[in-house]
C-alpha cells in the first residue's frame, strides 16, 4: 500500500496510475499497465529492480498488435534522466530523485479494424488511446469535443466487408441452424452467429 511504503521507506509516491500508451491495438485491445513514481525523501537511498519483458513486448494474437515493454527511468532532482532500462542494481538516489516504473500494456487480440467503432470512441474518451491512434490503428475518426464517431476509413470498411463475407460463407457451408461454434461455422463472428440463428455474446 502507498501509505505503508511512504511511512517505512523514506519515499513519497507521487503517482499511481494507468499506463495509457495506446499499444496493443486489436478487436479486443490489450489491457493497460500501471505507472508508479517513487520520490526519495532522503539522501543515500539505494534502488535495485529487475523487470521481465524489458526487451520484448507483450505479444498480440490473431492479428492484434503487440503491447509495450516493462521499463523504468530515473529522474534526478535537477531534471536529468537515466533510462529507460529494465535492470539496475544499487543505484544511489538522493533527496528529490524519482524512479518512474512502467508495466506494459498487453497485446491486442484480433484485427483492430474490427473493433466496434463506439468502443473505440469510448477508449478515446477514457484516455486509453488518443484520437490520432483511433484513426491510425482502428480506422475510426472521433470528434474530440463530443467523442462521437465522426467517420471510418476505407480500410476499415473493407475489413468489415471481408469479415462479413467470410462469415456468411462459413455459416452457409456449415448447414446447421442454431449453431455458431467455430468448428461448425468456421468463424466465431457476429455475422456467422446471425446467419446460424444464434446471437453471439460479445465480451
Amino acid at each position: 500500500p502507498v501509505e505503508m511504503a511512504e511511512s517505512r521507506y523514506g519515499i513519497m509516491v507521487d503517482e499511481y496510475s494507468l499506463h495509457t500508451d495506446g499499444a496493443g491495438a486489436g478487436e479486443f485491445r490489450g489491457g493497460s499497465g500501471a505507472v508508479r513514481v517513487y520520490r526519495a525523501m532522503t539522501d543515500g537511498q539505494l534502488f535495485t529492480a529487475s523487470f521481465g519483458r524489458n526487451k520484448y513486448p507483450a505479444w498480440g494474437a490473431a492479428g492484434g498488435s503487440d503491447g509495450s515493454y516493462n521499463y523504468f527511468e530515473i529522474v534526478r532532482a535537477d531534471g536529468g534522466k537515466e533510462g529507460p532500462m529494465g535492470i539496475t542494481a544499487r543505484t544511489v538516489l538522493n533527496t528529490g530523485d524519482s524512479v518512474r516504473m512502467y508495466t506494459c500494456t498487453g497485446g491486442g487480440y484480433g484485427n483492430p479494424l474490427l473493433r466496434d467503432a463506439e468502443r473505440v470512441a469510448e477508449d478515446v474518451r477514457n484516455g486509453y488511446i488518443t484520437a490520432e491512434q483511433a484513426v491510425a490503428d482502428y480506422g475510426v475518426k472521433v470528434n474530440e469535443a463530443t467523442f462521437a464517431v465522426a467517420g471510418e476509413s476505407e480500410d476499415r470498411r473493407a475489413a468489415w466487408a471481408a469479415q462479413t463475407s467470410r462469415a456468411v460463407q462459413a455459416a452457409t457451408a456449415c448447414g446447421k441452424e442454431g449453431t455458431a461454434r467455430e468448428d461448425d461455422c468456421g468463424l466465431p463472428s457476429r455475422a456467422a452467429s446471425e446467419k446460424c440463428g444464434k446471437e453471439e455474446v460479445v465480451a
